[in-house]
């Protein structure tokens, strides 16, 4: 098996389970897969919110650390930062 292969498969299903179970307030209409790359999956919900789920555990520290310097790449930088609204966890 490739080492890109996924071994974490986030389907349609799942993603609206996940967000549905751990962000309530945000009421999902629509979900359309935005993109699948080597180590993560998007879903966009409602054509506003990106959803993205790491495909392997490799990635899942990634994540992780993206999301601790964003708020120091928003500090420095003279434009907009996505903002993180939740973490969501799989299992």
């Amino acid at each position: 098996m490739p080492e890109w292969t996924a071994e974490i498969v986030v389907d349609e299903p799942l993603a609206r389970s996940l967000i549905r179970e751990q962000l309530a307030s945000l009421a999902v209409r629509s979900l359309r897969l935005l993109a699948a790359g080597c180590d993560n999956t998007v879903w966009l919900a409602d054509d506003r919110w990106a959803f993205r789920f790491p495909r392997r555990e490799i990635a899942v520290p990634l994540v992780e650390r993206e999301l601790a310097v964003l708020p120091y790449v928003e500090s420095i930088l003279p434009l907009a930062v996505p903002a993180p609204l939740d973490r969501l966890v799989a299992g």
